[in-house]
């Protein structure tokens, strides 16, 4: 894994303290507080894409399609 910049951790700390401040505790949700980071990383300049190597690893290999069977008297 690549070290995180300084400037990207300080951008996502924004966002975690912006969502903590501005959204109720009882409506909190971990993927609200990702959506939140991602606004802020993408609004201050920063790219969000997946690595080449880890793009396959998100699709799921497709599953063949199970043969229906006749029942006999």
């Amino acid at each position: 894994m690549n070290p995180m910049p300084p400037a990207a951790i300080a951008v996502i700390a924004s966002a975690i303290d912006e969502y903590r401040l501005t959204t109720p505790p009882t409506e909190t949700t971990p993927a609200g507080q990702a959506e939140r980071i991602a606004e802020h990383l993408l609004s201050s300049g920063w790219a969000i894409q997946p690595q080449p190597d880890q793009t396959t690893a998100v699709h799921p290999v497709p599953r063949r399609p199970r043969a229906i069977r006749e029942e006999t008297p």
